[in-house]
């Protein structure tokens, strides 16, 4: 679990691992209003990895702008 948090370590592109992280750093950007910079670093994965909760949490943060 310890793994799943640290943002350093590269993983094979698309691993579960990679998804899990990418996630937690979507949703932390996203609590922080930087949701642009992960968008901006793996686009293609988040298209991928997305839960459809991560992209919920997503449109309603934008909507409470």
């Amino acid at each position: 679990l310890q793994a799943d948090l640290q943002d350093t370590e590269p993983l094979p592109l698309g691993s579960h691992n990679q998804c899990v992280r990418l996630r937690h750093r979507y949703i932390k950007n996203i609590v922080q209003g930087q949701e642009n910079l992960t968008l901006e670093l793996e686009p293609d994965l988040l298209t991928t990895c997305l839960s459809s909760l991560d992209i919920f949490l997503y449109v309603y943060q934008r909507i409470h702008e």
